[in-house]
């Protein structure tokens, strides 16, 4: 028998719609540093099989490489879990997340939204729906973000946006 049995990232798979629960295990253990012959070992799977999968992964979360799925990962994980301390929900208010902006100060709660979200890994349609504004609005919204953190430009946004909510967690 396997040491990690994948039925057990059923909750985490939550946070990845778009991914099986098996490209959600393979994510986590390569997310956590394990490479592909120690993600098999693990599953009692071959390395070819985990680095498929992975590939996988990373077309279904359309990053642009593999390390970019880290990323992905940890920024959903935390994602949820300030949505989870500040009560906030996928279907809630935009005015719900000003309880973020002594994080984000210089932004207005619309850009908050925009970051925040972004950061997660939720899609401009997402966050269309959230704010109901139009697309152009939201690349707005996030491009002022950019100037205001100084941030340079979309990537680099989300890595600020993330370490500080990583810095709130703790």
């Amino acid at each position: 028998m396997a040491a990690v049995d994948p039925i057990v990232f059923n909750p985490v798979r939550k946070l990845f719609p778009a991914l099986t629960v098996k490209q959600v295990t393979n994510s986590c253990l390569y997310s956590l540093g394990a490479n592909y012959s120690e993600t098999a070992f693990l599953q009692e799977l071959s390395p070819t099989a985990v680095r498929r999968s992975l590939e996988l992964t990373q077309k279904n979360l359309k990053t642009p490489t593999l390390p970019h799925v880290k990323n992905v990962f940890w920024s959903q994980f935390i994602l949820h879990q300030i949505l989870l301390k500040y009560h906030l929900y996928d279907e809630c208010e935009p005015c719900a997340f000003l309880c973020l902006s002594h994080l984000f100060p210089k932004l207005s709660n619309d850009e908050i939204v925009c970051c925040v979200l972004l950061s997660g890994g939720h899609s401009r349609e997402h966050i269309m729906n959230i704010l109901k504004k139009p697309l152009d609005s939201i690349n707005n919204l996030i491009a002022n973000a950019i100037v205001r953190l100084e941030a340079g430009n979309e990537f680099l946004l989300k890595v600020f946006v993330t370490s500080y909510l990583v810095i709130d967690l703790s």
